[in-house]
This record gives C-alpha cells, structure tokens and sequence, in this order.
C-alpha cells in the first residue's frame, strides 16, 4: 500500500515551535503536519468552559513547565540535602530542576502501563526524602490519591506533574488538586509561544515574584505563534501582509541576539520555547508573555477537550491491526483528555527514522534518559524510551492530515 502524496509544508525551513523529540532532531525535516497545536480562527472563543483545568486552580503563569517546577521546590523549601523521587521514566526537563536546588533526584520504577510503582516508592523513602514527583503521562491520569496516603504517611510533599495532563479528572476530583502542587506546560496543549502553571488548591502562592519579559520576546513571540500557524496553512487571511512582518522580525531579532548576547545568557527565549529540554536559570522567574496569555484565556476548552478524545479514538480505530503496532492504553477512559496517541512499536529503531524523514509528527517522551537508569533501575522505562512513539491527536489537525498521517504509518509499519 502506498500512502498519498502530501505537500503541506514542503519549506526546508527549520520548525520554530518545540518538537520535544530530543537531541539530533534536526537530522530529519520538518513534520508536514503540524505536532503541536496551531491557531486557527476556530480555537478562539469566550464561551465558559464546562471540562475542569489546570486554570480551574489557584495559580501563577511562568515561562515554562519546567520552571513551574523549579518554584514548587523552592516554595516547598526543598534545597541542598534533600532528596525528591522522581519517575524512572523521564525527560531532562523533569530532573534539571531538582538539581537546580541542590537536592538529589532519587529514580523510582514504573509499570509497564507507566502507573507508579508504589512499592518501590516507599522503599526510596529515606530520612533525607522531602517530595514526590508524579507523572500524568500523556494526559492519563496515576494514582495520586494512593500516593496521597504514602506522602501523608510520610510527610513529603507530592508534585503532580501535569505537563502532559492540562485537562481531566482522577478518582472524580479536577487534575492537579490532590498534590500540595500542581504543574503544567499550557504550550503543548494550546497555541503558545511559550508558557507554563504552577497550582496549588492548599499553598497560597502569593509570595512567588516575577518578572515580564522584554518587548523584544513579546513582539518575537507574536509573530512566531502566526508564523508556525502559516507554516501549515493556517490564518491565510492574513497570510500575505504578515509574511513582510516575519521578515523584519527576523531582521529584528537577529540584531537583538547580537547587541543582548551575554547579557542576559544565550538563550534570549526560554528554552522550551526553542524547541530544548534545557533549564536556563533566567527565566525561572519570568511570567508568560502577554500574548500567550491572551491566547490562553481566550481558547475554546471544550473544543480542545471533544476533538483531543475524538482524534484520539479515530487514529487508534484506523491503527489497530497494524503489524508491530499497538496502544500504549487499552481504551481511553472517561474524563480523560489525552496530549498525543502513545503506540509501542516492535521495531522503533527502524520506524522511527523512516517515519521522520517522510514527514510524520512524532514525539518520544522519554527519549534519552538519566545515565543511571539501567533495566536494573527499572526495565520498564527503559523500554518505554525506546519502544512507544506518540503521535499527535489535537484539535488543529484536519481530516486530510489525519488521513495522510494515518495511511503513511500503515504503509510503512513492519
């Protein structure tokens, strides 16, 4: 069988929205189809939302959900001697935070379904254990209320980590209000620049300062979040005054990299925003920029929410059967909104780089993992990293993309 042919976003160009697939990424061109969510003039909306968010909580925007971390601990008065627990099955931008404070990550194992291993977490906990770090992956949810009870028994703190879950519930109650903190990163589920949250239903946050970031970002922020939309044909209305923008912008920013270069360190974004796992200490405490935030507040929920599950449930259909392919999750609970369509693959090593280089989104969570963890540590995540791709599910993509994605995988799975 062989998969149509698709011209959307033929450019060369790099992607300037983050990919999240890790290191070496840019070997291989850009998805022909978007990975990430774009803006349209369909997602934007005031209508309330009836589907519970990370925004439902009390809570402080930041630059990234990496940052949102970093603050938690900080509030928690987690710093030098300490331990946290972390998930085995992880990304860079999960653990550079508790090193940024001075405690020892500490890795405990997850099951092959990637619900905590509660045995092996109460085994790490030590004199020194001060916080739990939960992972939500791919928007389902864990058993934070189980691990509520260990936490409380005793006396650490519990992080839900939300970056993969903005929407949803667990055990009945809004994602994110178990945990003494919640986290999340806004961009990977709306059209952002840049942008994460940090929630908390019992600490009050008040006392965490920030700062705005230059008119520079704001401005280069703009104009990313419209660029990447017209990259795939998106906003065509406006497509052809702003193309002279975009031009100027990069002109623009080019001389402010230039005349800012060690000021302020090397990244004159945050990280996240330039598609890298890595934690830059200055923007810690920066705030969302302006337009991230308008758009955030000013998105339709309930759209995101119904096509998310919808996509999800129409891809997994189209997939089943498909040699050497199978989901990650038996079905698709209730309640649950899920960040991408996580399939384990018989032959990543091969798949991977072949579904890449025609153009098919894809993000590998978990991709490259701390040294330490070995099968010893926890034979589980290390074949989660390797084994389970995740395919984008969310609101913007079209029928012909889903289409195309769909019958490019099938054509060239095992």
């Amino acid at each position: 069988m062989t998969a149509p042919s698709y011209q959307i976003n033929a450019s060369p160009q790099p992607e300037v929205r983050p990919t999240c697939i890790g290191p070496g990424a840019h070997n291989y061109p850009p998805p022909k189809i978007p990975l990430l969510p774009v803006l349209t003039y369909g997602g934007l909306g005031s209508e309330k939302a009836n589907n519970p968010s990370l925004a439902d909580i009390p809570h402080i925007l930041t630059s990234a959900g990496r940052a949102a971390i970093v603050l938690a601990l900080q509030h928690a008065g987690i710093t030098e001697g300490d331990e946290v627990l972390v998930p085995a099955y992880h990304c860079e931008s999960m653990i550079a935070p508790v090193e940024h404070v001075g405690a020892t990550p500490v890795f405990y194992s997850v099951h092959a379904n990637t619900q905590i291993d509660m045995l092996d977490v109460e085994r790490k906990v030590t004199s020194a254990t001060r916080a739990v770090l939960a992972t939500h992956y791919f928007g389902f949810p864990q058993r934070v209320c189980d691990l509520r009870t260990l936490c409380d028994k005793h006396e650490l703190i519990l992080i839900e980590d939300c970056a993969h879950a903005f929407f949803g519930e667990t055990n009945g109650r809004p994602i994110g209000t178990v945990g003494d903190y919640a986290i999340g990163s806004a961009m990977k589920f709306f059209p952002l620049f840049d942008g994460g949250l940090l929630a908390s239903s019992s600490r009050d946050l008040a006392s965490i300062e920030q700062f705005r970031a230059s008119i520079a970002l704001e401005l280069k922020g703009l104009v990313s979040v419209i660029e990447y939309a017209m990259r795939y044909g998106r906003l065509r209305l406006i497509s052809l005054p702003l193309r002279i923008t975009i031009a100027v912008k990069d002109l623009l920013w080019g001389i402010t990299k230039k005349t800012m270069r060690g000021r302020v360190g090397d990244n004159l974004a945050p990280p996240s925003s330039e598609g890298g796992y890595a934690l830059d200490p200055y923007w810690i405490d920066a705030r969302m920029s302006r337009v991230s935030e308008f758009i955030l507040s000013y998105s339709r929920v309930d759209r995101i929410c119904e096509r998310r599950r919808t996509n999800y449930c129409r891809i997994v259909e189209a997939l089943d059967g498909v040699p050497g392919m199978r989901p990650l999750f038996d079905q698709l609970p209730e309640g649950v909104v899920p960040l991408v369509i996580p399939m384990t693959i018989t032959d990543p090593a091969t798949l991977f780089p072949t579904l890449k280089n025609l153009g098919v989104p894809i993000w590998r969570f978990g991709e490259y993992l701390y040294p330490q963890i070995s099968e010893h540590v926890c034979e589980n995540s290390v074949y989660l990293s390797k084994h389970v791709f995740q395919f984008p599910c969310h609101p913007e993509l079209t029928d012909k993309e889903i289409d195309w994605m769909v019958e490019t995988i099938k054509s060239h799975a095992a």
